[in-house]
């Protein structure tokens, strides 16, 4: 006898399994991008404050504001790749 955990019917989640069905795996992939404009603003916004903040401190106007700034780009552009990638090799069939 095979394991529900084990079948591609079935999916666990904090040791709880649920059957797959249509419903449930748009359910995920829909959960999955309602953070998506967090993952877009917050990097950037972390990134403008720590800069700002620095800056006043150690009297640099620009220059840390500007290099944050870029950090925080950056890894909104990594947070979006790990998404569109995430979502390439998730078998989601309707």
């Amino acid at each position: 006898m095979q394991n529900k955990a084990n079948n591609k019917y079935f999916v666990t989640i904090k040791k709880k399994t649920f059957k797959k069905t249509p419903s449930f795996s748009l359910a995920i992939f829909l959960l999955k991008y309602t953070n998506f404009g967090v993952y877009l603003m917050a990097p950037i916004l972390m990134g403008l404050t720590i800069g700002v903040f620095l800056d006043t401190l150690l009297k640099v106007k620009p220059l840390l504001t500007v290099f944050f700034l870029f950090i925080g780009t950056v890894s909104t552009f990594y947070n979006i790749y790990k998404l569109v990638r995430d979502g390439k090799n998730a078998s989601y069939k309707h």
